[in-house]
């Protein structure tokens, strides 16, 4: 039994009906529950919001408000709109109640079907499961980037569809030499997205680690590595013919780097939160996209 939930954030794809019903009954079965219940103030371009009664629903915000200040953020969609919203909400610890109305639905915990059980979560009948993070980050002051992953971070040539090679140390010790399209390192939680796609490991989202995954390597022996959460690893291009590496985080083009920087990739001191209702059902979950 945790804490009663008091203020609750709605997010989704408004421009879709489907997912945009959705996100209204799932709010309204909060605002039932007694929560106070925010909605980006962005929606009130759509008819169902615009005149929707604000004794309900007092609260039309900006985005950075609803992440600040939220006890719970649900979100309805899959898990390309959880990722999103999870790294903008890791900063304040609370956590994300996914609704899955995507393909595959491995971070989301309710479809639905199930929107009923909110209020039972909103009085604090839930659990906690917090996923680790990467930090990823290049050079200092105006030329340098920090970015956060929860599913990944990969590093390939700017320009398309041309190798790259790529060194990874760990510790200031080279762990891989890799001539390949590029290099993928994930968390536990990202090993089902491009990893496993590229022929990485499933591993099992409880687990701290980073995996380090090359993309058609250019070699017979390149196999992913996992290594420990406190590892520091870092990603140099030696001998590279590279003008510039891009760096992509959870699928979105971040960065470019030269061939003479470094990609540090380490454990991110964030976490992101999950709310979490029904037995583990991550291996359930792997078993249906199987099928």
């Amino acid at each position: 039994m945790n804490k009663r939930i008091s203020r609750v954030a709605v997010i989704t794809n408004f421009r879709i009906p489907a997912k945009r019903e959705t996100a209204l009954k799932a709010a309204e079965a909060a605002a039932s529950a007694g929560a106070e219940v925010m909605l980006p103030g962005s929606i009130r371009a759509f008819p169902e919001y615009s005149d929707y009664p604000a004794d309900k629903l007092p609260a039309f915000c900006s985005f950075d408000v609803l992440y600040s200040t939220c006890d719970l953020l649900i979100v309805v969609g899959g898990d390309g709109t959880i990722l999103d919203a999870a790294k903008n909400l890791c900063c304040s610890g609370s956590p994300v109640l996914g609704i899955n109305m995507g393909r595959v639905g491995y971070m989301t915990e309710l479809n639905p079907d199930e929107i009923g059980t909110i209020p039972s979560i909103i009085e604090g009948n839930y659990d906690v499961e917090t996923r680790m993070m990467l930090e990823v980050s290049s050079g200092i002051g105006e030329d340098g980037f920090v970015y956060r992953a929860l599913n990944d971070v990969v590093i390939n040539n700017a320009k398309f569809s041309q190798v790259i090679d790529l060194t990874l140390s760990e510790g200031g010790r080279v762990a891989g030499r890799y001539r390949a399209d590029g290099l993928i390192l994930s968390t536990s939680t990202g090993s089902t997205a491009y990893t496993v796609a590229a022929g990485g490991p499933v591993i099992d989202p409880r687990l701290d680690c980073i995996c380090a995954t090359p993309v058609c390597p250019h070699t017979f022996f390149s196999k992913p590595t996992v290594f420990p959460p406190d590892s520091v690893l870092e990603v140099s291009f030696p001998d590279s013919r590279i003008e510039k590496a891009l760096v992509t985080v959870d699928g979105k083009p971040a960065a470019k780097v030269g061939r003479n920087d470094t990609v540090t990739v380490r454990a991110s001191s964030l976490r992101t939160s999950f709310v979490r209702v029904k037995p583990l059902r991550f291996y359930q979950t792997l078993l249906q996209n199987k099928e």
